[in-house]
């Protein structure tokens, strides 16, 4: 069949351009239409009314491509220049932090003064515990393995639930700190690779989450501090976790997570004697949050499962309600 010439039609204020087309525009034509400043809305009057139809559906269809590819990477930008991180600084602990005042991508805000993350409490002084009290803080959320916490004793803080929940016990072929390295630096080669499996065995760990988001379930509104160590593995993968629930965007979940690497020099100084014998290159990697790290770990979840939130619903357990229950308490406008 002949084709019908096409007429096509620009407005912008008061002016229009009108032309005729023996065919239909091809993609390029449509990129510099779209593309072109004096004619930024297109109207497309076709004879052929099956043509029409279809090559409106695939403009439109484009169109709204192009503008998602835009709008996330102008969200991409935005998000590097309004990284949020609320510190508080104690003087016997580090990388004590305040999840909240991410932005989600609803466009809400994860509320302030609620959810904490921090490494060791061991050393925390009379002015830290203090300033820990100041929070409001409710419950600790203690990660650490049953070793750690004997050999790394919280000091008691009066009004505050601890809660002992190790994500990670001992095992013969698992790194869980520096000192850990000690005893298997012959037989360590890939320094990279001992922390992506570590990140891909704590995906096995459902109950410790459960049991970290039932507590949160409990009482949204209530201050709570989840923390390990470091502050940087387990923890990281739980703070990662809690707000990709929240509907925190993958650009400031890793941001935050990456942040850790601000406190290397407050890590290298509480090193146990025995991470002195260990290579340099195995500590560096061991220390530093790296982002392949936690990469690894949702990419375990996503192999597993099919996305993450098919592994909040179904490993952890969470039903949409309570999903929409810890929103409507920890976002705000």
């Amino acid at each position: 069949m002949k084709n019908k010439p096409h007429q096509i039609f620009s407005v912008q204020n008061k002016h229009a351009n009108i032309g005729v087309a023996t065919k239909m525009p091809d993609s390029a034509q449509l990129q510099f239409a779209s593309a072109s400043k004096s004619i930024p809305i297109y109207f497309f009057l076709f004879l052929n009314t099956f043509e029409s139809y279809h090559f409106i559906k695939r403009f439109i269809y484009d169109q709204t491509m192009r503008m998602k590819i835009f709008n996330v990477e102008a969200r991409r930008v935005s998000m590097e220049k309004n990284i949020v991180v609320r510190t508080i600084n104690l003087e016997g602990s580090f990388n004590f932090r305040d999840l909240g005042g991410y932005e989600t991508l609803s466009g809400k805000k994860v509320k302030t003064g609620v959810l904490y993350r921090s490494g060791n409490l061991q050393n925390i002084t009379d002015k830290d515990i203090e300033k820990i009290k100041q929070t409001g803080l409710k419950t600790i959320f203690d990660l650490r393995g049953s070793d750690e916490v004997k050999n790394y004793p919280t000091p008691s803080l009066s009004g505050i639930i601890t809660k002992h929940v190790p994500l990670i016990e001992i095992d013969r072929d698992m790194v869980r700190q520096p000192k850990d390295l000690a005893k298997y630096a012959e037989s360590l080669q890939d320094p990279g690779t001992i922390l992506e499996k570590l990140y891909r065995e704590v995906t096995k760990n459902t109950k410790v989450y459960k049991d970290f988001f039932a507590t949160l379930l409990t009482d949204p509104k209530s201050p709570l501090l989840f923390h390990c160590m470091a502050g940087k593995d387990r923890t990281g993968v739980m703070a990662a976790l809690t707000l990709h629930t929240l509907d925190v965007p993958d650009e400031f979940i890793f941001a935050d997570y990456l942040y850790t690497n601000n406190f290397l020099d407050a890590l290298r100084a509480n090193l146990q004697p025995e991470a002195a014998q260990v290579d340099q290159a195995l500590m560096q990697a061991m220390l530093e949050a790296r982002r392949e790290y936690l990469q690894a770990f949702f990419d375990e979840v996503q192999t597993q499962f099919g996305s993450v939130d098919q592994y909040i619903h179904e490993a952890i357990g969470l039903s949409k309600s309570d999903v929409e229950t810890l929103r409507a308490s920890l976002l705000v406008e």
